[in-house]
């Protein structure tokens, strides 16, 4: 059981500013892995900050199943402060879901500062497809 794993996306800041134009950042992300009883899982990670105060973090975990189907599960993490390296944890989103052979799954997460109430955000929008190797 061997399988390709393409992953491909981006992942898009801001920091809202009120008396100012927001900032904003986008970061691209790519990554391929074959996945296969000798590795059966891909840990991509990617942080970005904008704006001297909002970082994100996404973290993809891929897991290759049997029937060649890969589980995927996601995590986004918004931090807001005085600083990108803050560790004030204003937003978080989780989820899961399954890429069976042969098909292209995308998705789009959003991940508002939930803990100040403005407008700062993390939106990533990737896909993934589940390959031969």
């Amino acid at each position: 059981m061997s399988r390709k794993l393409n992953i491909s996306g981006h992942m898009k800041l801001q920091d809202y500013e009120n008396y100012a134009a927001n900032e904003v950042k986008t970061k691209s992300f790519a990554n391929s892995t074959t996945l296969d009883d000798d590795h059966l899982e891909e840990v991509i990670e990617v942080v970005e900050g904008v704006g001297g105060e909002v970082r994100g973090e996404l973290t993809i975990n891929a897991q290759l199943l049997s029937n060649n189907r890969i589980k995927v599960w996601i995590s986004i993490w918004l931090f807001e402060g005085t600083s990108e390296a803050t560790s004030d944890l204003d937003g978080e989103r989780h989820s899961n879901f399954l890429v069976r052979a042969g098909q292209t799954v995308s998705k789009t997460y959003m991940v508002y500062n939930t803990a100040e109430g403005d407008d700062d955000f993390v939106r990533v929008k990737f896909t993934c497809k589940n390959l031969p190797a």
